[in-house]
């Protein structure tokens, strides 16, 4: 899972730094929906994750930024059925 969240923020990352690279604003915000497919233990327990992440750019150089970014995710729980 770490591996996922990790591939996930570095292709974020590489997206964002492209996309704002030519823009001559400072500082710059975005946000993504994030989907999630649990796997090992946690898929035996839930289904599916939804959430978020926002993002903040302050480009200190042309080739150099600095970046905060915060996410959240919630996995939904399968039916118990009365456990």
């Amino acid at each position: 899972m770490k591996k996922v969240l990790l591939s996930v923020a570095i292709v974020a990352a590489a997206f964002g730094a492209n996309a704002q690279k030519n823009d001559a604003s400072k500082l710059k915000f975005s946000v993504g929906v994030e989907a999630v497919a649990p796997v090992g233990d946690l898929g035996d327990v839930s289904s599916f994750g939804i959430g978020g992440t926002a993002q903040a750019d302050y480009w200190v150089a042309p080739e150099l930024a600095l970046t905060l970014q915060s996410g959240y995710i919630k996995f939904l729980e399968k039916n118990s059925n009365g456990l």
